[in-house]
């Protein structure tokens, strides 16, 4: 179970927010494209990122010559949001205000690590692969 705090739910329809573990877990697994939102040089900064679960961390697929790796080698830390929608259906009706979208989301936010033992980005880069293409890895 997640923690739902203030700033974590929503403010309308927040009967509709689930902070159940394998609800989040399994938004996370389903999801092929997630968000990196960050600050950098004074600016908010998105990045869509390919991306894996194991476990209770996220790992996202990305070069160390890349914008957020290169802060977090120089700033030390790096705070981030991450967000992953999956788009269940469109809800069409008569008047164009009352259009919407079913949608199942995740946001989190933390802190971005780089991972730099060789055994663990291995292990990370499998998952991944076999998270876009089941068997992939071992091919």
């Amino acid at each position: 179970m997640y923690e739902a705090l203030k700033t974590t739910t929503p403010s309308r329809h927040a009967e509709r927010a689930a902070f159940d573990a394998d609800v989040v877990h399994s938004i996370l697994d389903e999801a092929l494209i997630g968000h990196l939102a960050f600050v950098a040089d004074g600016r908010p900064q998105v990045l869509p990122l390919l991306f894996v679960r194991i476990g209770g961390s996220v790992y996202i697929h990305g070069s160390t010559g890349a914008h957020p790796a290169r802060l977090v080698v120089r700033e030390g830390r790096l705070e981030v949001g991450f967000e992953v929608t999956l788009v269940d259906g469109l809800v069409l009706a008569r008047s164009a205000f009352s259009h919407s979208a079913n949608y199942r989301s995740v946001v989190a936010h933390g802190e971005l690590t780089l991972v730099r033992e060789v055994a663990r980005k291995e292990a990370v880069l499998r998952a991944l692969m076999d998270k876009l293409v089941p068997g992939r890895a071992d091919d």
